[in-house]
This record gives C-alpha cells, structure tokens and sequence, in this order.
C-alpha cells in the first residue's frame, strides 16, 4: 500500500471517527440504554442482576418496570450478553478515572465513544477486505462508499448497538476466508473462525445466519470430512429452527432462541419493506447497492464458480429472508432507514469487490466509465442521505415518533413523506394528514363523556387533535392550536359549566381557550411547572349528544435545543363539570377552585398561607333580588378574623375561634354576584401566624365554601 493511500485510509478513518463522535442525532437512551449498567455490575458485582442498583441516588432508570430489563424473578440484564461482556474492560477504565455508568451522563458518553470506536475499526477492516481483491485507490473508494454510505454509519455512529460489536467479528471472519481463497497456501483455521461466530452471536444472535452461510461455504471442501461435517452441522441448524416454529418449547424462549426466526409476516410486505420502501428500503437509502446487485446478475456466470460470492449471496438472501418475515420488527422500530439490514453490509462490501473485479478484466473502457461515475455519483447521494441526514438531522429520529412507526408500521410505506427527507414542516403536515385519515376511526370508537370524570393527557375518553403523543406525564400541543374533542351526553344549556386545566407551557405563554369557536379565557401561563386554571363555560355553547372541540390557541410556540418540535403548552389533565343551581359547593380537595394564598390539601383540609387568601367560585342563575348566604366551614388556628369580599366588594366580617370544626355564614345580596361567571372570593386574614417549626401564616383550615340562596323563613299562623 502506497504512502498515499496510506494517509488517505488515515485521514478517512479520522472523519469516520469526528462524525461518529460528534453527530447530534443519537441512540443511546435507546435500546444501547442499560448496556453499560451491566458491564459495572459484572466489574462490581460478577453478576448481570441489575437490581442492587434499583434506588440508587443518580440512577435514571426504573430497572423493575424499563421496557429494555425483562423481569424474571430477580432483575436481570435481558439483551445480547456480549454487548456488556466485551464493554467490560472499557468501563473498568472510566470507572478508575471516576466515571459512574449509573450516571446517565457518563453512561451516554461511554457510549458515543465507543460507537465511535468501533465505527473506525469497521472502516479500517472494510478497507482490509477491499484490498485482498483490489488496488488501494479503489478499496478506499469502496470501503469509504460503504461505510458512510449505509446504515453502518447511520446506526452504528449514534449508539453502542448490539451490530456494534458482531460486525467487527464478522469483517475479521470475512478477511479469513477472502484471504485463504486469494493465497492457496494459507489453511482455514477452524477454532479462529468458530471463536469469531461465537462473538458474534454472542453480540448479534443474527450473526448466527453468516454460520449457515459458511457451512454451505464449506460443502465444497475438498475434504470430504470437512464437508460431510458441514452437511450434519447444517441439518442440525434446520432442526434447531424447524422444531420451535412447529412444536413451541418454553426453554427455547428467550433472545437467542431459534424460534425468533419464524416467518409470521406477509413476505411480499416484508421484502418490499426493506428494500425498496421510502422510510427503509435498502435500495433507497443506498442506491449504489443496486449497482452491485445488478453487476452481480450481469456477471452471475463467471461469480457463480466464487465460493466467497455464494457464500456472500447465501448470506444476504437468508438475512434478507429472515428480516422480512420473522416475528420481530421488519422496520426496525425507533431506527433510520433499513438498520435490520446492516449485519449483511459486510457482504455487499464483498459483492462490489467481485463485481468490481470482473467490470475490470471483461467491460469496455467506456463501460467501466460509466459504471464508476455510476457508482460515485449514487454513493454520494447515499452518503448524503446516512451520514447527512441520519446523523446531523434530528427531525429524522422525530420521524419515528409523531405518530409511532411502532403503531403504524404502513407509515414506512408513504413516498409522500420519506425519512431521508424529514424536516419540520414535513412532519407536521405527516402529522396531520395522518390525523386526518385516523380522525373517522377515532370518532366512531369514542365513548361519550362522563361530566366531572378527568380526562388525563393520555386518556382514551377524548380525542387529541394537533397534539405531539404523551410523555412522561403530559402531553404538548403542537404548533399554534390543538384541540381536545369530547362526545358530551344531554348537557343543560341553563345550567353553567366549568373547565379545570392543568398544564404548564414553555416559556410564557397567552392561551386562548375556545370552546365550539366560541373564545371563553385567555389564560396566562408562566413556565413549565403546571398550575390550575379554572374557566367558565355557559351551557349555550356546548352540544348536547354530539362532538364539543375544546381548543387552545397558543400565542407563542416554540422549540428547544435539540427538539424541533413547535412545543407551547404541557397538558396534564383537565375536566368539564356542570355547575346546576344546587350546586354543592366547594371542597379542600378541589385544586381547579383554590387560587393565591392557599397551601396544597392535606388530610381533610386547605389551610391558608399568608394575609389574603381567593377563592374561585362558578356560580350559574342567578336571581339579583334574593339574598343569599356565603357558608363556610373551617377550622381556626387560635382566634381568626376573617374580612370577606366578593367580586372586589366588601361584604362584611366574619370570626373563628379555636380548632374545632366550625360554620360561619355571611348574608349578602344576590346583585353581588356574577351571574354564568367564575365568581372571586377573598379572604383578608390579619390574625395569620406562623407556629414553632412552620414556614407558613397559617389562619384557616378550610373544609368547604357554599354559596346558596336563603331559604324563605315560614310566617307565623
């Protein structure tokens, strides 16, 4: 190898490193999560329990209930064992220089570095394998092409994957046998190659479909020992994946079990899927392969006598096979473009040498031209659509989000939207033309709603319009507006009606509230942390037996470092009650109704905090010309007065004394009150306190707050 491919393997190596390192887009609280975890546990405990972690201080996981641990009696780690078997000298490591894996921060940058890693030694034994067939300028070109041109770079640089680790196996069993075919005199070492596949699967269970390839590689031994030995080996396989898939056994279940191999996926579908579909199709997302493929039919007869090439072919048909129609995920869940694909990338690398080969030593100048310029010309476009957009575009993993590729797996199948060209605005109007076409299928399932029951961010109860999914407790509104839709039974059109909200938002935020178009509030809400909000809603608005849109308008929405979502406010839950003339009245227990100056409830109380206290009270009907009475029941720290008014207008006096359980009453007159309107209540406290060991003036333990009308007195007879 000459100095100048030399420093031309350097220098790319290099990139592949930076690009790997420092990409934005990342995996690692994916399914790498929990990995690393592991590999401490073995270093601080010999085990692969993960449950001396659980309570931790620092730890960022919930190891009983993550969907990544699977529960068994104990806590154990579930995944492929070579992951944290072979992380384990390179945590020791960062655990001698002071870093934890149960700090998730330390944990996700142990993990970039060493995708990063392995990402450079899988260019630098690409390149290995290119060279045994080819000159140096060319395996640079095809080594390069490959590795930042397919999902090698785009899943392998944004977490530490299973695929991490198996294909550096798998390059140094390829550089084995295309090495012994390409010198006469060097001898097939079985325990090396036997040891690479044991890693290998012991990374990559799939990794266990190259060792049937080269068991069929092996049938053409000219040892017959060798060969009739590779015929029973391969019986033993058919075995191993026939029995599961016909006569299920329950010790076979399990990560490594051969019954993850049955077909339970339509093939047409599957093989469509992960060749040729917009969002994870091979061919689509590396198009330069379909060059080699094509390269490999045009040349099949003079490729056919190649062990290495059957063995190759072999491989990538049953992989391929296996993808398409096993009881996994053909799409490759939360991922981008055709990740189930990468084991087999190795083996196109291979694919494009022979047929490399062969254009040069039967095709015209002119023909191999073409097919170079070909070549480049569809490798740049892939490199730009892997490495460009899979690691600089964080709109791309959103791709798989809102709405969940998991949910819908046909949503890889729309050209209108394809991943590779994932944008923000692209994914809104996805978002809505998916909502649009799911919209009917929703209604019809919609059950009506029960007045006063919650409806939480993730409820079934109503129907979520311009929303991005649930997080962990809330839900954002995505853009401008967003809508909750409710199937209402008979609603009163006289009686008032109240919408409690709680939500938070980012950043300050007006939101206008909406009910059937009709503005009802404008709500300020002043950062992420939720409060209440209480809004009153006549019953005029709403629509008896028929759908009810409760929108929010959102002044400015708006995004985060790192997030491109168009995010304004963080839904918790809210409730529509119905507020009739005999109306109960208001309870400690009723956050929606209790503003400024009121500790959280407690026990069976609220107790007030500070000098002033409000209330917020929805009234319906009202007549102006009665009087009506203001009851409140309480108890009192020691000796309270209590200065009532309503509206901002004074309506006298009331007193407190003791810790008893109490009702005091105050009369006013009906012309007070704001008639279909939330109504303020104010306490004015000037005997507060602040006991021994209490941070707050405390005053009153309110238990309840009636307005109602007086009852007309009897007159004597």
């Amino acid at each position: 190898m000459g100095n100048r491919t030399a420093a031309g393997v350097i220098v790319t190596a290099i990139l592949v490193f930076g690009l790997a390192y420092y990409s934005p887009v990342e995996t690692v609280d994916a399914d790498p999560a929990i990995a690393l975890i592991a590999s401490q546990a073995l270093i601080e405990h010999h085990t692969l329990r993960l449950d001396q972690y659980n309570g931790r201080i620092g730890l960022a996981y919930e190891l009983e209930t993550d969907y990544r641990v699977r529960r068994y009696y104990d806590v154990y780690y579930p995944n492929s064992l070579g992951v944290p078997i072979l992380s384990a000298p390179a945590v020791w490591l960062a655990n001698r220089a002071g870093f934890d894996m149960l700090d998730q921060r330390a944990e996700f940058a142990a993990q970039n570095l060493l995708s990063a890693l392995c990402c450079t030694i899988l260019f630098v034994l690409l390149f290995g394998i290119c060279r045994l067939y080819l000159g140096g300028t060319q395996s640079l070109v095809i080594a390069t092409s490959s590795m930042l041109g397919t999902s090698l770079i785009s899943t392998s640089a944004t977490g530490l994957w299973n695929s991490n680790y198996s294909l550096i196996f798998v390059c140094l069993a390829l550089l084995h046998l295309v090495a012994r075919e390409q010198s006469p005199v060097s001898s097939l070492c079985f325990p090396y190659l036997g040891t690479l596949l044991v890693l290998g699967v012991l990374c990559r269970p799939s990794t266990a479909i190259l060792g049937v390839a080269i068991l069929v590689y092996l049938l053409r031994e000219q040892d017959r020992r060798i060969a009739l030995g590779a015929a029973v080996a391969l019986l033993a396989v058919g075995l191993a994946v026939a029995i599961p898939s016909i006569v299920p056994l329950p010790w076979m279940a399990g990560h490594y079990s051969p019954a993850r191999l049955r077909f339970t996926h339509s093939l047409s579908l599957g093989l469509y899927g992960v060749l040729f579909s917009p969002s994870r199709g091979l061919f689509v997302f590396s198009p330069f392969l379909a060059l080699v493929v094509a390269g490999s039919v045009r040349h099949l007869r003079s490729l056919w006598r190649d062990r290495i090439f059957l063995l190759c072919t072999i491989w990538i048909l049953l992989h391929t096979l296996a993808v398409a129609t096993n009881q996994g995920k053909w799409w490759g869940g939360h991922s981008f473009g055709p990740r189930m694909l990468i084991d087999v990338m190795p083996a196109f690398v291979v694919l494009t040498c022979l047929v490399w080969q062969r254009v040069e030593r039967s095709e015209s100048m002119t023909v191999r031209r073409m097919g170079v310029a070909a070549y480049l010309m569809l490798a740049a476009v892939a490199v730009a659509v892997n490495t460009g957009q899979g690691l600089f575009n964080p709109a791309t993993k959103l791709w798989n989000i809102s709405p969940d590729i998991d949910g819908d797996p046909e949503l890889a199948m729309d050209w209108r939207y394809p991943q590779f060209l994932a944008s923000a605005r692209l994914l809104e109007a996805r978002l809505d033309d998916y909502e649009r076409r799911n919209l009917e299928d929703l209604r019809a399932e919609l059950d009506p709603y029960v007045l006063g029951t919650p409806i939480f961010f993730d409820s079934a109860d109503a129907i979520f319009l311009h929303w991005y999914n649930p997080e962990d407790g809330w839900r954002w509104t995505r853009g401008g507006s967003a809508s909750v839709l409710l199937r209402l039974p008979q609603v009163e059109a006289h009686h008032l009606h109240t919408l409690e909200i709680l939500a938070g938002s980012l950043g300050a935020q007006l939101v206008g509230v909406h009910v059937n178009g009709v503005p009802v509030a404008v709500l300020e809400l002043t950062g992420f942390e939720p409060d209440w909000h209480l809004v009153a809603v006549p019953g005029d608005l709403l629509r008896s037996r028929a759908e009810n849109n409760i929108e929010l308008q959102v002044s400015d929405p708006s995004s985060t470092p790192g997030d491109s979502r168009q995010m304004g406010v963080a839904l918790r839950r809210l409730r529509l009650a119905a507020i009739s003339t005999d109306f109960p009245g208001v309870t400690y227990s009723e956050d929606a109704f209790f503003g400024e100056g009121f500790s959280p409830a407690e026990g069976e109380w609220r107790w007030t905090d500070g000098a002033r206290a409000q209330i917020y009270y929805p009234v319906g009907p009202v007549t102006p010309e009665n009087e009506y009475l203001l009851t409140i029941r309480a108890r009192s720290l020691g000796e309270q007065r209590v200065h009532v008014s309503l509206n901002g207008v004074s309506i006298g006096h009331l007193a407190l004394a003791g810790t008893d359980l109490a009702s005091i009453t105050k009369r006013f007159a009906g012309s007070r009150l704001l008639a279909n309107q939330i109504n303020r209540i104010e306490l004015t406290l000037p005997d507060a306190v602040t006991p021994p060991n209490e941070s707050r003036r405390l005053a009153l333990a309110l238990v309840s707050v009636r307005i109602s009308p007086e009852l007309p007195t009897s007159s004597p007879r």
